[in-house]
């Protein structure tokens, strides 16, 4: 998700850059709602302590 976020926003400041201002206005706020979302999914599996599992192949 934080990749998501990065990439988003990376696209809002290169049209930012070129002068696009109303076009990245788009970008810049799907950065900003994953971000938010990310965050959030990361403090509820905190707060519920749970873990995920991983299968380790060897």
């Amino acid at each position: 998700m934080l990749y998501s976020a990065l990439v988003f926003l990376l696209v809002g400041l290169i049209a930012v850059a070129l002068g696009l201002a109303g076009v990245a206005v788009i970008p810049t706020q799907v950065s900003w709602a994953v971000f938010l979302i990310g965050v959030a999914l990361l403090v509820t599996q905190l707060v519920t302590g749970r873990r995920t599992r991983v299968a380790y192949i060897l």
